[in-house]
């Protein structure tokens, strides 16, 4: 696999970073592009950057951007921004 120097901005784990990359590298093919995605999304304590990564992911491949909004941006977002103690959103 190729190495990748993350810029300093960019603070993700090292294991996120290689799902994002392989992401990357297998993006013609999309069902193993986008499980390197959902892998991505399924570590603890995700970066806002990783969802970023995500959104950008699925809006260039124009697919399934309404379900990753519905159901995986919302709960991940409250996670990275709120926290885990927050009191729900009304």
């Amino acid at each position: 696999m190729k190495s990748f120097a993350a810029p300093p901005w960019f603070s993700i784990s090292a294991q996120t970073q290689t799902f994002l990359l392989a992401a990357a590298q297998t993006w013609e093919d999309t069902q193993i592009s986008e499980q390197y995605i959902q892998q991505a999304l399924a570590q603890p304590n995700i970066a806002l950057d990783v969802l970023v990564s995500a959104y950008r992911y699925y809006f260039y491949k124009n697919q399934r951007l309404n379900s990753c909004f519905r159901e995986v941006v919302p709960f991940k977002l409250k996670r990275v921004m709120l926290g885990k103690n927050f009191p729900p959103l009304e």
